[in-house]
């Protein structure tokens, strides 16, 4: 069950659980040596030890199923945030339209 969600939409996050894991999705092998470049954009559960339940990761847009499939290990894996605290109460939370962008240094 969920509390309550927060929904980026592209914005800045101003409210919520903050991503506390160092990194992100690993850049797929294949589209960098592509040189593509691209974003996948997740819905998830994090729950009340800033631990994202893994059965909840879902990717809700992909520019290629690679970045979406690489943020999804990701998130299940390896991804921690703060818990969200409201007056010293901890909550479940949805996390929704959370952008992960894969770009090249040049």
């Amino acid at each position: 069950m969920v509390d309550t969600v927060v929904d980026f939409e592209g914005r800045q996050q101003v409210l919520g659980p903050r991503q506390v894991s160092r990194g992100t999705a690993r850049y797929p092998e294949e589209m960098r040596s592509w040189y593509v470049e691209g974003r996948a954009v997740a819905s998830f559960v994090v729950d009340t030890l800033g631990v994202v339940v893994p059965e909840s990761a879902i990717i809700t847009s992909e520019s290629q199923p690679a970045f979406g499939n690489a943020v999804c290990s990701w998130l299940r894996k390896q991804a921690r945030f703060e818990p969200f605290v409201v007056n010293g109460r901890k909550y479940t939370v949805r996390i929704a339209n959370y952008p992960v962008d894969f770009t090249l240094t040049r």
